[in-house]
């Protein structure tokens, strides 16, 4: 049978705030810390497919072939803070 192979992948993602310098200032009460960043970066978040199952542009035998079996990627997710002194 023939079965779409179409998908959809949000393949790595990042999103950061990096907090204003005239707000450090305010909430530090000096210059100790100059810069301060806060951030979320994702990998393997999302897959979308017409087919359900496994990863369509993945299989066991190393090709590209729909349905074969394979692993999953692994998501992984970290948070992390930047500061500059």
């Amino acid at each position: 049978a023939l079965v779409s192979a179409s998908y959809l992948r949000v393949k790595n993602i990042t999103l950061g705030y990096t907090v204003p310098r005239n707000v450090l200032t305010r909430v530090m009460h000096g210059d100790y810390v100059s810069g301060l960043r806060f951030f979320l970066s994702g990998d393997n978040v999302a897959l979308l497919a017409a087919h359900k199952g496994v990863d369509p542009s993945m299989s066991a035998s190393g090709g590209y072939e729909v349905g074969a079996f394979a692993f999953p990627n692994m998501q992984s997710f970290s948070f992390g803070i930047n500061l500059d002194f």
